[in-house]
């Protein structure tokens, strides 16, 4: 069943997808726009992937969304290897650049870094404008209480370079001149 829609902008045409977990739990949701200024045009897709077992490699989730205004296209997955921990990962294009990226791993037993101090985290990321590089990690302090620590310390470091914008002229040196 297909529910048009008709709005100001135009004619709203959903149109969902679902498959059999037989056939790897893929579902997919897509909106077409039929207008006079550009005729039909898509104007959001979401793809969605659940769990797929692949041997000791589990795709927990792919997910992945189109929006028509602005192209701009986003991604996010994670991945368990139940004896390694589970790595989450996005990104973010727009207009066919590359705009962002990040990605955050969760062993699957906390690493010691000391006495009774465990990493229980650590991920990262890249941003184009401005340009952002991001470093985290969530530390542990304790002996675990029915598998959680006492305390859980996060922690980010974020440097942002400022937006280049115009430039100023260089102030003007008088010159000499010689008569």
């Amino acid at each position: 069943d297909i529910s048009v829609r008709l709005e100001k902008d135009g004619v709203h045409i959903p149109l969902d997808l679902k498959l059999p977990p037989a056939f790897g739990n893929f579902s997919a949701h897509a909106e077409f726009v039929a207008d006079r200024e550009t005729g039909l045009h898509i104007n959001s897709v979401h793809l969605h992937v659940r769990p797929i077992l692949l041997g000791a490699l589990v795709i927990n989730s792919i997910d992945l969304d189109y929006q028509g205004a602005g192209d701009i296209w986003t991604g996010a997955g994670s991945i368990t290897v139940p004896a390694g921990g589970t790595l989450d990962l996005s990104a973010t294009f727009a207009m066919g650049d590359f705009k962002s990226a990040s990605f955050s791993f969760k062993p699957g037993v906390p690493i010691p870094v000391g006495p009774f101090v465990y990493l229980l985290q650590f991920g990262g990321g890249f941003k184009v404008e401005p340009v952002t590089i991001n470093a985290n990690a969530t530390l542990a302090v304790g002996a675990g209480i029915t598998g959680k620590p006492p305390v859980a310390v996060p922690g980010a470091f974020t440097p942002t370079s400022p937006t280049p914008g115009p430039r100023a002229s260089p102030p003007q040196r008088p010159v000499p001149v010689s008569l």
